[in-house]
């Protein structure tokens, strides 16, 4: 097992990210992540429960996509348990042996965390996974870019008509795409403030993204 709290960085809000990055054994090989505020809990007691997330399964070691936990603003203990099971057998075993290295970056850390199964080769190459602990700032408390509020007003005014007329709105937001580097944002704010529904944002939202690329020289 092997668990993560923030290591060598402690921003106010942060996301943990993880995946199977490869692996190299004839066992399956899994591992049950948990995630948890309370540190008085060991670690072989929390393994009883039922994880947040399973990396791998009843096949041999792959690669996988991300898979991320919702941003935290409290301390969190990330949990990684790694277990192996023979295919003849039908009982999951703990991996014998794990080994840790993460580097620091600006912005979080991205750890890598290597499994041995039996122990007996010392490999520590039969599962092999990737956490990154990445700082976030909540977008309610972000300063807002230079010209937001222009380019958002416009898009209220030009876009977000009450009577449907979408397409005037696109075409105007052609000339101000010119003009403001922000523009291809603004469908989301409709949204937001609730002009519409979900169909009729994504149609914006696809003729917004259609629009020429920007210009930033203009």
């Amino acid at each position: 097992m092997w668990s993560l709290s923030r290591i060598d960085f402690a921003p106010r809000f942060h996301q943990a990210y993880f995946r199977v990055k490869c692996g190299k054994a004839a066992f399956f090989e899994r591992c049950m992540v948990h995630r948890t505020a309370d540190f008085s809990v060991p670690g072989p007691i929390l393994e009883q429960f039922p994880p947040d997330f399973v990396l791998g399964g009843d096949f041999t070691p792959r690669s996988t996509d991300w898979i991320r936990y919702p941003v935290s603003g409290s301390p969190q203990n990330y949990w990684f348990f790694g277990q192996f099971r023979n295919p003849a057998e039908v009982q999951w075993r703990p991996d014998a042996i794990v080994a840790h290295a993460y580097d620091i970056y600006d912005n979080g850390t991205l750890s890598t965390v290597q499994y041995d199964d039996t122990g007996g080769d010392r490999d520590l190459n039969d599962l092999i996974i990737e956490v990154a602990i990445v700082g976030r700032t909540p977008i309610g408390i972000l300063t807002q870019a230079v010209e937001q509020q222009a380019a958002t007003l416009h898009f209220e005014h030009n876009a977000a008509r009450p009577d449907g007329r979408f397409e005037v709105g696109i075409e105007e937001l052609r000339t101000h795409n010119r003009h403001s580097q922000f523009t291809r944002y603004s469908a989301a704010f409709a949204w937001r403030f609730g002009r519409f529904d979900a169909s009729q944002v994504r149609g914006i939202a696809d003729r917004v993204l259609a629009l020429p690329a920007l210009d930033y020289t203009g």
